[in-house]
């Protein structure tokens, strides 16, 4: 079962090193994208001072247009069966991964098609990370008379041949909840596995500064949903 993730870093430069050393000890049988989405820091100097496994490619994207673009960027270099992403900061140790491929593996004997995708469920979150969730969640499963839980979870993972799909997806970090809900819509169903959610101890968000901008995220977010909604 061969995966490739895909991991944009945009100024990132100060946990490479660490991210680098933490994705060599999951196993091997996961091959590693690593998009340099832009940043404006050293990251292409820090890059070329590691040592750097055969599993483990690097790639740069000239111009940020966003955590979606990334992604999507990422993805077109993808020649595995099954594909997907995770942040590149830390606030998740890649040995989550593991979690996910012993659940893939569980479905092996009934198959996977591609309507069948694996997504982390994070734990450990604050009190105020899990009201914006509940918030988001709430709207959304109204608004699309259905039940959604922590869209924007990591790490996911596609078969590759559905993901054509995130065509029309979003280059921001709406991205997230356009995949979730065109997923379902087209009857799919997202296993999940624990993915725990640490606290970041490298560099900063690009959003979340305080709760002006946690508030100014969100309408960003309810927004997109209505339009998502009454634009399908």
């Amino acid at each position: 079962m061969k995966i490739t993730i895909v991991i944009p870093c945009f100024n990132e430069s100060e946990s490479l090193s660490k991210l680098i050393e933490a994705l060599k000890s999951v196993d091997s049988s996961f091959k590693f994208i690593i998009v340099d989405n832009g940043s404006t820091d050293n990251t292409q100097e820090i890059i070329s001072l590691l040592d750097i496994p055969n599993n483990i490619e690097f790639i740069k994207k000239e111009i940020n247009t966003g955590y979606g673009a990334g992604i999507k960027y990422g993805l077109k270099r993808v020649k595995s069966e099954y594909a997907g992403w995770m942040h590149g900061d830390l606030q998740q140790d890649p040995h989550v991964l593991l979690n996910a491929k012993t659940l893939m593996e569980s479905f092996k004997d009934q198959g996977i098609n591609e309507l069948m995708a694996f997504k982390g469920l994070r734990t450990g979150r604050s009190i105020k990370e899990n009201l914006f969730t509940t918030g988001v969640a709430l709207l959304s499963s109204a608004l699309f008379i259905n039940y959604f839980w922590d869209m924007a979870g990591q790490p996911t993972i596609f078969k590759t041949s559905i993901l054509t799909f995130l065509d029309n997806a979003p280059d921001d970090h709406n991205f997230e909840f356009y995949v979730y809900i065109n997923f379902l819509s087209k009857k799919g169903t997202f296993k999940r596995f624990n993915a725990p959610f640490l606290k970041r101890k490298f560099g900063v968000s690009s959003w979340d500064k305080g709760f002006r901008s946690k508030l100014n995220h969100a309408k960003s977010v309810f927004k997109y949903l209505i339009k998502l909604r009454f634009n399908s």
